[in-house]
């Protein structure tokens, strides 16, 4: 009895959600597959459609219960064209109140990269390798923090988790970023359709101590009642004798059209869209600028937050 209430109210709560974020819709679709135990497919506008695919349920040594979904999201882009993004979403079981909860997921490039089944509490990939291996995943340790998927050119998705603030997800890409030393490489990172960061590292400079900064370019977007907002950072870290990478701050800026192009002779070069479109050349051979002058306008460095 209990059980046929729970459909009833998850039934009611995902006619409420049509009317709310597309992103809720993605989540309660994914909880009414686990629930329902079947797939589904539902058309959200004339242009979106999510597809959902419960495969089962994998335990860690914790005997904690993860629930496995993928889904898929189709849209038609604004050229008319037929694109679909894809997530291992992963839901837990909270003992406390006896409920899921969705706990985090897995951007995945393509649908095709996305898990077959769980066979023997793994989860099964198809590689798609020369050789046709087949790759399995345990979560005995709780969820992977990185999915590495292929053979001689893998691809890693790391799991964004619902439990860290967003400013610490940004955190983790950037200091990914950094580490990997993907030097002006744009790397976009999506959370389901409300906000999306787009990073850009371009190098590092270094004060007359010796001292390392390293420089990230970051747009936080996000939607609203289908109104778009941009945040713009220039964000800076520091580098220690032991590769330890710390956040120390960041210059908010007012227009994408005044990030840093690049680094050159241990300078933050800056094509500003003043009235001469002046080149501009910061060094921080005496620390990081208190003040930023790009000619058009001037920002403030601050300390520690974003």
């Amino acid at each position: 009895m209990k059980k046929n209430h729970l459909i009833v109210w998850l039934l009611l709560s995902l006619v409420a959600c049509k009317e709310n974020s597309f992103e809720g819709i993605v989540e309660q679709k994914g909880l009414a597959a686990i629930y329902l135990n079947q797939n589904s497919k539902e058309t959200y506008t004339q242009k979106e459609e999510i597809t959902s695919l419960f495969l089962g349920n994998l335990t860690d040594k914790h005997k904690t219960s993860f629930y496995i979904i993928n889904s898929i999201h189709s849209f038609t882009n604004r050229s008319g064209n037929r694109n679909s993004t894809s997530y291992l979403m992963v839901y837990d079981n909270n003992k406390k109140n006896k409920s899921l909860n969705f706990i985090g997921y897995y951007p995945i490039a393509f649908p095709e990269q996305l898990p077959n089944k769980i066979k023997n509490n793994k989860l099964v990939f198809n590689t798609f390798c020369e050789d046709n291996r087949i790759m399995d995943v345990s979560f005995e340790n709780g969820t992977p923090h990185i999915l590495r998927l292929g053979c001689n050119h893998p691809d890693d998705y790391e799991f964004v988790s619902m439990k860290k603030p967003f400013n610490e997800r940004i955190e983790t890409i950037n200091q990914n970023l950094i580490k990997k030393n993907k030097v002006n490489k744009f790397t976009k990172y999506r959370h389901l359709q409300k906000e999306t960061i787009t990073t850009l590292f371009l190098g590092s400079l270094t004060d007359k101590n010796k001292n390392i900064f390293l420089i990230v370019n970051s747009t936080y977007s996000t939607k609203i009642n289908k109104i778009k907002t941009n945040k713009r950072y220039i964000l800076i870290y520091s580098k220690n004798h032991n590769n330890t990478i710390k956040f120390i701050g960041a210059y908010g800026l007012l227009s994408s059209q005044h990030f840093p192009n690049k680094i050159k002779n241990n300078k933050l070069i800056f094509n500003t869209p003043c009235k001469y479109n002046n080149i501009i050349n910061v060094n921080f051979e005496n620390g990081i600028p208190h003040l930023l002058n790009l000619g058009c306008s001037t920002y403030k460095f601050i300390k520690n937050d974003i």
